[in-house]
């Protein structure tokens, strides 16, 4: 009798447990999905989605923003649920596969950036458009002259103001 107790109590702490971890789950992916719908809406109703729209980028940066934050917040729900269920392995092993995944997303993007940009630049030069100090430009709706060339990127002088434009920004304009 005593046995059929203790596995009674062992069960029902499971289930206390697993009720636990699957409304703590619950709760961290709907905080994820009203958050990243909130920053959404706050892009766009501060301008800032326009402001991005402007931009000769092919993605919506208000988007992929609400989503980064969405699954960011996902992830940290998921965590937090598994810590509940005291499985400290597969918590840490989580935490540690995800630093690793995004430091090696962020490496593998940037070193794509770089020499995007470095072989625009060549593309350029083989093409005969010049982009060299002082040189008055224009693509777009924008004209300026170039006050400094950068392995990456030249700085454009408009209106008093100075712009940092990516090489890339001129493979993207219809004009090249």
């Amino acid at each position: 009798m005593a046995v059929l107790g203790l596995v009674q109590d062992q069960l029902l702490y499971g289930l206390r447990v697993g009720a636990t971890s699957l409304f703590t789950l619950f709760i961290g992916l709907l905080i994820g999905k009203i958050t990243g719908r909130a920053v959404y809406v706050l892009f766009i109703r501060t301008g800032l989605d326009a402001i991005a729209k402007s931009l000769p980028v092919k993605f919506s940066a208000t988007q992929f923003l609400s989503q980064l934050i969405t699954y960011f917040i996902d992830v940290v729900a998921l965590i937090l649920a598994l810590h509940v269920l005291n499985i400290a392995f597969v918590t840490g092993f989580f935490i540690l596969a995800a630093l690793v995944f995004f430091l090696v997303l962020g490496m593998l993007l940037l070193l794509y950036d770089f020499f995007r940009n470095i072989l625009v630049r060549m593309l350029l030069m083989l093409r005969g458009i010049p982009v060299k100090l002082g040189t008055s430009f224009q693509f777009m709706h924008l004209s300026g002259t170039v006050t400094a060339v950068h392995l990456t990127f030249f700085n454009l002088r408009m209106h008093q103001e100075t712009y940092e434009v990516p090489y890339v920004t001129l493979l993207n304009s219809r004009e090249f």
